[in-house]
């Protein structure tokens, strides 16, 4: 931006941008078109210039996406805000809510931005900013920007390591089967005695 953003009848804006609203969009803005929708003070071809430092048309008049935009009406202050915002960039980078500032702080930024404008252009582009903000949501702005800029931010996924686990071994288990034959006797001292020494040995600490 060369200059301060103004125009010389601030009382227009509103009515401009009702219209955007309301009609199509044309190829290019110029006087012929803003004449054919009812703009036809020669203080009204500074709307031109305008919409150019506000993004709403490129340097060759043509609308561009923020013009679209701004049509659906569900949308608009947002993007006025955003359109506010472009065309005072210095200013907002300096105070994140300008749109809230006082006049006197804001003509000092514009003085320092453009020492070389005159006392009523400061003051056209002071009323100017204050016209076009008066069409803006900034709260919403500033949401619609945070969730522009999420929606664009890379996505990074970690993945988590799976450590291998060795499983459990089980603790060896040891089955001994003994199988002992006795001869065939009537004498019960025999079996007694048998198991007597079974025991003595089987279970030693039960003796």
């Amino acid at each position: 931006m060369a200059d301060l953003p103004y125009v010389l009848n601030t009382g227009t804006l509103s009515k401009f941008f009702d219209t955007m609203v309301t009609t199509g969009t044309p190829s290019k803005v110029t006087v012929k078109y803003l004449e054919s929708i009812g703009f036809k003070s020669s203080n009204d071809r500074y709307l031109t210039s305008f919409l150019k430092d506000l993004g709403f048309v490129d340097a060759s008049g043509t609308p561009t996406d923020r013009w679209r935009d701004y049509r659906h009406t569900g949308e608009s202050k947002s993007v006025m805000a955003a359109a506010v915002r472009d065309g005072w960039r210095g200013l907002f980078e300096l105070y994140p809510d300008a749109d809230r500032r006082d006049d006197e702080a804001i003509r000092n930024w514009m003085r320092t931005r453009s020492p070389s404008a005159s006392p009523t252009v400061v003051d056209r582009s002071l009323k100017s900013f204050r016209s076009a903000s008066a069409l803006a949501d900034f709260d919403a702005g500033v949401a619609a920007a945070a969730q522009e800029e999420a929606a664009s931010a890379p996505v990074v996924s970690a993945t988590v390591p799976t450590i291998p686990t060795m499983p459990r071994q089980a603790t060896p288990e040891v089955i001994i089967n003994i199988q002992l034959e006795v001869p065939a006797t009537d004498n019960p001292d025999t079996y007694d005695r048998f198991f007597a020494a079974m025991k003595k040995h089987l279970f030693p600490d039960e003796s």
